[in-house]
């Protein structure tokens, strides 16, 4: 027994001392050429290989480099793939007969470039197509077409792909760090497969796709395919750094999943789940998981996605989305309906912070809501259609809470193309486009008493000495056309529980939150004390009807944290010349006669309205303020111009009895 373990451990030292010896002995590369011309004609590229080394364990050739040509009809000025180190294992037989017969590649490192022409061809393709035999002379030979590729085992580890697409004009993305292997390759049969990234961050990060694919067709992009996407905590960052994109640059999760994807004859289908946890927008965290189980078919010549059963969880809140979306334009082409029944308005606004419009710190909203829009146009600027509603709602912890017992909101798209769609970088803004009709019943401003402010501004003492810090709004309706958010009206109305009513024109930029509106306030007699010395800008900054209301015309600028309330002397103005004061049944009679706070064509929202969607919009940017009380400051200078116009100019005065 012990002289039979000796030999054993003999042989194995012999086998080990020939697999160091022998290769020294065996010049490698006076196979390069023979290596060469197979792995030519087995892929229809011309292939240069560096220096080669002999391996008896595993056996195989090692190369220092390859480089796999392009197609001519590619004029890149680059090659197809090259590479550092591949190593080639042909089969033991048919070497001793000087010949070569490859059963398994591997390379090291490659860099790949897959380039799509103008007539939308792939430039791999042809790759691995049959090709004419060709004898070591250069010169075709009578044998026929060589047999395609085949191999048992293709390895591609940590490979760099890079993708242009030169029909549709789109910018080279790079993919780094992927893994491939095939086993039992052949380009007119199924083969598995299996492709795995690593991309950079603190979790798992590993994306796999697992499944079969072929044959392979001739359109090389119509290849059948029945495959399973993973992801493994792959983080948002990560993932825009491996696909080369900057989109949702301000948000961060962890993203963790399975989709499924089947491809044939031109149709595909996909189906699968995606869940994102830990989601933060500018580093703050939303709070609630957002999950998404999908459905999406197609097919490669129209390019044109259906979109069914998909729903989107933020914590339990269900939000259904079906539709279509046109790929073949680009921008591509929405036709998306998205629903939400008795949805928390919580959850609502969590979906909304991971989309980029987060609220203030400290801000959350009750209440729920039902929705019922439909996205159609470019994405880049889609239309909105449908229903909003919303019951007992309220956002809080932010300056001027809000409260509302009803609101309704109707949006219809544009009769054609906005006349003046304004250029813009920010994704939200784009999306909010189309008519707009509001009905509020029953609502409340925190932290802002309208009458105070209009008081303030009409030089007047409320009849209430302690009035409360808040504004108490019946009713408030009106129309607004809504471009790239920006909201413009001017037929705007709001009723006060204390009996005044407002009115005006104007715009709200619900994206940069700035107000910009000219507003008209009408109160009864009974709320401001009157007689003697009780109304200081009387005649100046605020007017009697006949009825004995007061009307006071105000410009409001700022932001939606900062209002600012500043007298409209152009407004005051116009109501002496024309002889022509609003009342609380009509406080926007001058609506018609006097355009915007900029003083364009653009309508306006009344001075409540202002505050509830100021509120609503949450947070300040003092930028946006800055040219919110900048534009207030420009409006008023003309205005003083018209009213010592009409103050002076209109008549001689009447000398005191």
């Amino acid at each position: 027994m012990r002289k039979l373990v000796i030999g054993i451990a003999v042989v194995i030292v012999v086998v080990i001392l020939l697999a160091v010896i022998i290769p020294f002995f065996i010049d490698a590369n006076a196979y390069r050429g023979k290596i060469e011309a197979v792995l030519t004609s087995k892929l229809g590229r011309e292939v240069k290989l560096g220096n080669l080394h002999l391996r008896l364990i595993p056996f195989n050739f090692k190369a220092d480099s390859i480089t796999i040509a392009e197609d001519p009809r590619f004029p890149t000025g680059h090659p197809f793939a090259q590479s550092g180190e591949i190593s080639v294992s042909p089969k033991l037989g048919p070497l001793l007969h000087k010949d070569v017969e490859i059963t398994s590649v591997e390379l090291r490192r490659p860099q790949v470039e897959l380039v799509k022409n103008a007539e939308g061809v792939w430039n791999f393709s042809t790759l691995g197509k049959t090709a004419p035999a060709t004898p070591a002379g250069g010169h075709e030979g009578n044998g026929g077409a060589q047999p395609a590729l085949e191999l048992d085992s293709l390895v591609i580890t940590d490979g760099q792909v890079t993708l242009q697409d030169l029909k549709d004009r789109r910018p080279p993305a790079v993919y780094d760090h992927i893994d491939v292997q095939l086993k039992n390759f052949a380009p007119d049969k199924q083969f598995p497969l299996h492709v795995a990234a690593h991309l950079p961050g603190n979790g798992a990060e590993l994306m796999n796709l697992d499944g079969t694919a072929g044959p392979i067709a001739q359109d090389a992009a119509q290849t059948p395919v029945d495959a399973t996407l993973t992801l493994k905590q792959v983080s948002m960052a990560g993932f825009r750094k491996f696909m080369s994109s900057d989109a949702m640059a301000g948000t961060d999760a962890m993203l963790d999943g399975s989709l499924h994807v089947t491809q044939k004859d031109g149709n595909f289908d996909s189906n699968g789940n995606l869940t994102a946890n830990d989601v933060k927008v500018s580093g703050a965290s939303i709070g609630e998981p957002i999950a998404t189980d999908y459905k999406v078919a197609g097919n490669m010549n129209s390019d044109v996605l259906h979109v069914s059963n998909t729903t989107i969880k933020v914590g339990a809140t269900p939000i259904t989305i079906d539709g279509t979306v046109d790929t073949k334009k680009t921008p591509a082409v929405l036709n998306l309906n998205v629903k939400a029944n008795h949805a928390p308005l919580n959850d609502i606004g969590h979906l909304a912070a991971a989309a980029g419009a987060p609220l203030p710190a400290g801000a959350n909203m009750q209440g729920n809501v039902n929705v019922d829009v439909t996205a159609t146009g470019a994405a880049t600027a889609p239309e909105l259609a449908g229903q909003i509603t919303a019951d007992n709602a309220a956002i809080n912890g932010i300056p001027h809470p809000v409260s509302v017992k009803q609101l309704a909101i109707k949006l219809a798209p544009h009769s054609g193309e906005p006349a003046a769609r304004a250029a813009t970088n920010n994704d939200m803004a784009r999306m909010l486009n189309g008519n707009l009709s509001l009905n509020l019943d029953n609502g409340q401003i925190g932290n802002l008493n309208f009458l105070s402010e209009a008081a303030s501004v009409g030089k007047f003492l409320l009849g209430n000495t302690n009035p409360q810090k808040l504004t108490q709004l019946l009713k408030v309706t009106g129309d607004f056309n809504l471009v790239n958010g920006i909201a413009t009206t001017n037929n705007l109305k709001a009723v006060l529980a204390e009996g005044p009513s407002a009115a005006g024109v104007g715009t709200i930029d619900l994206i940069r939150q700035v107000l910009n509106l000219r507003v008209t306030a009408v109160l009864p007699p009974s709320v401001a004390k009157t007689g003697g010395s009780g109304i200081g800008g009387l005649m100046q900054t605020v007017l009697a009807n006949p009825k004995g209301e007061l009307v006071v015309p105000l410009l409001v600028t700022g932001t939606f944290q900062n209002p600012q309330f500043a007298p409209d002397m152009q407004q005051m103005a116009q109501m002496r010349l024309k002889n022509l004061t609003p009342s609380l049944d009509n406080p926007g009679a001058l609506s018609q006669l006097i355009g915007g706070a900029t003083g364009g064509k653009s309508g306006g929202a009344g001075g409540a309205l202002g505050g509830v969607l100021g509120a609503l919009g949450g947070g300040q940017q003092q930028n946006s303020q800055a040219q919110g009380q900048k534009s207030g400051t420009q409006s008023q200078q003309p205005g003083v111009g018209g009213m010592l116009q009409g103050i002076l100019g209109g008549g001689k005065k009447k000398p005191p009895r």
